[in-house]
């Protein structure tokens, strides 16, 4: 019988069990992209200038353009909340994949809110050229569950076409 426990929390060589768990060396080579990727995340965050200063009017310049097109509204403000979020979404997928299957499901976007809400503090405290915004943390949690269900709808599928090959799918 199958409870939500087990659906949340899937054992190795089950179907629900992560690919990285499947392929030798998987869940190395998710952790070493994921310790690369944070790495990023990080010099970007506390970069001591904002990492954009030197865009702005190209950034203005294209919000303009694609507002003249048609898109109405677009502002700057829109486009760097799409870019926190965008910039948050491997880090919700990799942190998923390479936690896959001890912790709860809700682990990654919840340290995706925490390390957002642990970036603005620290913008906010020790990096006056810095702009601390709730927007970026609501930008970049959203950024994380999306990398988080991104993971989970390519875990699923995936660990049914491997059962299907190996003849171990059950149909449940």
């Amino acid at each position: 019988m199958h409870t939500a426990e087990s659906q949340l929390d899937p054992v190795p060589d089950s179907p629900d069990s992560s690919p990285t768990e499947r392929v030798p060396g998987g869940r190395f080579l998710v952790r070493l992209l994921l310790a690369v990727y944070a790495a990023a995340v990080t010099v970007i965050a506390f970069w001591p200038v904002p990492v954009d200063q030197g865009m702005r009017v190209g950034v203005l310049r294209f919000a303009a353009f694609v507002r003249a097109n048609g898109l109405i509204g677009l502002q700057y403000e829109h486009i760097e909340f799409i870019a926190n979020l965008l910039m948050f979404i491997p880090l919700g997928l990799l942190l998923t994949l390479a936690l896959r299957p001890r912790p709860a499901r809700w682990v990654p976007p919840l340290a995706c809110f925490v390390a957002s809400t642990l970036i603005e503090l620290v913008q906010f405290t020790l990096l006056p050229h810095r702009f601390t915004t709730v927007s970026d943390v609501i930008a970049n949690t959203i950024g994380g569950a999306l990398g988080w269900l991104i993971a989970f709808a390519v875990i699923r599928p995936a660990n049914r076409k491997v059962d299907r090959q190996s003849g171990a799918f059950d149909g449940s």
